[in-house]
């Protein structure tokens, strides 16, 4: 970020389609919201969608059929006081995927967790504390990538007097059918402090 400045720069691309002969357009999935006020305020939000599609090909080696079978959750619950010095933050999403293609079955099932906290203190500090995890395992090939990180840096001065601190740390984990590939990294401001492979 520029000096003066606090915070970081995080930029997201969105990609939206407008209908241009409706003005509100609904369908799925559902999605259900909950929110509490009070000392500590919640949101959670709980939503589930699933689809089945089928089609085939006739092609010069015969007709292809294929089926896909696919089922979606979404979990967030989110808590915030008021003045915003706690902003903790999990969520849970699964992808539960079964493709059939003339009569042979593959299947996926995907998780993905994120754990998100933080605070801010008496003397302006910010500290982040965050971890997620992508598991997947698809026709017993299972992959694991897990990341933690935890940082720290003082609002409101100077860049020079932010006394910013961070370590981070990633296992990545691929085992199955003979396959085994596991890699830990970990960080400290930045410098790579460990570097570890196994199988």
């Amino acid at each position: 970020m520029p000096s003066g400045q606090t915070g970081w720069s995080a930029p997201t691309n969105i990609l939206v389609w407008q209908d241009t002969h409706k003005a509100v357009v609904t369908g799925a999935p559902k999605v259900t919201n909950t929110y509490e006020d009070g000392s500590l305020r919640s949101l959670v939000t709980e939503g589930t969608h699933s689809l089945k599609v089928s089609g085939y090909l006739d092609t010069s080696h015969g007709r292809v059929t294929t089926t896909v079978d696919r089922s979606l959750t979404t979990a967030i619950t989110h808590h915030w006081t008021p003045d915003e010095t706690t902003d903790n933050q999990t969520g849970r999403w699964t992808d539960a995927q079964k493709v059939t293609v003339n009569g042979h079955t593959s299947r996926t099932d995907r998780t993905y967790t994120l754990d998100g906290r933080s605070t801010i203190d008496t003397d302006n500090g910010l500290r982040v504390i965050m971890s997620i995890d992508d598991h997947a395992r698809t026709d017993g090939i299972l992959s694991d990538d897990k990341y933690a990180g935890d940082a720290t840096f003082t609002l409101g001065v100077a860049r020079e007097d932010r006394h910013a601190v961070a370590t981070t740390s990633e296992r990545y984990r691929l085992s199955g059918a003979g396959v085994c590939y596991d890699h830990t990294l970990a960080t400290e401001q930045g410098v790579l402090t460990r570097d570890v492979r196994r199988c």
